[in-house]
């Protein structure tokens, strides 16, 4: 869905409902977010002086990789965003800037949707491996024994 920023009147919000999809190119870069699935948004785009602003709603099923496992999950989203988008940079308003127009909904709810994303997001039953190549994990038991500092020593002179 695309909005004209010439259409958005500050008396008249333009309402919007939408299923959205998003090819797999979209994940290229948006680690741990590696699908989408039911995404449904809805609110309203309205202009307030030099800023349009987007309130929306989201609901969706986000497939992104767990930060324990290494492996795909399920996690849902159901979340309320505003932005106030700048066509240009103003020091005296705050906001993104978003020069393009037409406005492009899509793109403006998947970065919000990157953004609402955790980067350690894991499943409550899973668990790091207790190795793998080149790493290990260790109880304080069996804690490895430190290789010496060979700059120890001169810290240790400097503070006398």
């Amino acid at each position: 869905m695309r909005f004209h920023r010439g259409t958005i009147t500050e008396l008249r919000p333009l309402p919007f409902e939408e299923d959205l999809s998003y090819g797999e190119d979209a994940f290229a870069r948006s680690y741990p977010l590696v699908g989408l699935k039911d995404v449904h948004v809805s609110g309203e785009v309205f202009r307030e002086k030099k800023t349009v602003g987007i309130y929306l709603r989201l609901e969706a099923l986000a497939t992104v990789i767990d930060a324990r496992s290494a492996k795909p999950i399920q996690w849902p989203l159901d979340y309320e965003d505003e932005f106030a988008l700048l066509s240009s940079f103003d020091s005296e308003e705050e906001g993104y800037v978003y020069e393009a127009d037409p406005l492009e909904l899509s793109e403006i709810v998947f970065h919000s949707i990157v953004s609402h994303i955790p980067r350690n997001a894991s499943a409550e039953d899973s668990s790091l491996p207790s190795s793998g190549e080149g790493y290990g994990v260790y109880s304080e038991e069996e804690e490895l024994p430190k290789e010496p500092n060979p700059f120890e020593r001169a810290f240790a002179a400097e503070e006398e």
